[in-house]
This record gives C-alpha cells, sequence and structure tokens, in this order.
C-alpha cells in the first residue's frame, strides 16, 4: 500500500547539481534553449531540402516554359510578318487592277 503522507520529490542527478552548482541556472537554460534549437534545425533540414529541391524543379520548370514561350513568339512574328507581306502584295495587286480598271472607263468615256 502506498504512504500518502510521503513526500515525492524530483531526483536530480549528481553531475547535474554540479554543473548547476559551478555554473548556475542562466547557464543550464541557455545550454537547454541550444539543445532545443539544435534538435529543430536537424528535425526542420530534410524538410527545408526538400522545400528547396521542390521550389529548383519549379524554376526550372518555369525557365523551359519561358523557352518555349518566346520560341513560340518568334515564330508566330514570323508568321505575322509572311502575311503582312502577303497581305501588302495583295493590295498592290488591287491597287494595280483598280488603275487599270479606272483607266478603261476613262478611256471609253472619252
Amino acid at each position: 500500500m502506498v504512504d500518502k503522507t510521503e513526500k515525492t520529490s524530483i531526483v536530480i542527478p549528481d553531475n547535474l547539481m554540479k554543473f548547476l552548482d559551478k555554473n548556475g541556472w542562466p547557464t543550464f537554460l541557455v545550454f537547454i534553449i541550444g539543445m532545443a534549437g539544435w534538435n529543430f534545425t536537424t528535425w526542420l533540414k530534410p524538410r527545408f531540402d526538400k522545400l528547396l529541391d521542390n521550389h529548383f524543379e519549379t524554376v526550372k520548370s518555369l525557365t523551359e516554359t519561358q523557352a518555349q514561350q518566346v520560341k513560340n513568339g518568334e515564330q508566330l512574328i514570323g508568321i505575322a510578318k509572311a502575311e503582312a507581306e502577303k497581305t501588302t502584295d495583295i493590295r498592290h495587286k488591287v491597287d494595280e487592277v483598280h488603275r487599270v480598271i479606272v483607266r478603261e472607263k476613262t478611256n471609253k468615256g472619252d
């Protein structure tokens, strides 16, 4: 049977007590915070590496997409220039036909 009048106490190892007596609680707390930070960074590192890898893959994909869009844009500019030349040729031919028709009408009207 458990004696409820008995007080329980926290058992602190001797080497920890020697450390605390020698260096004090502030040093101990800085040490604990440092260890917690170290554990957090070792936990965070693989996740951060994965994030960076995904970021670099996305950047590579976007760069390739941009290069393809530039290439497509250059092709469209070439097509537009060719169409503009064809349109100019057609316009000149229509103008020539118009001049011939107008000349024939003026000659017939004389």
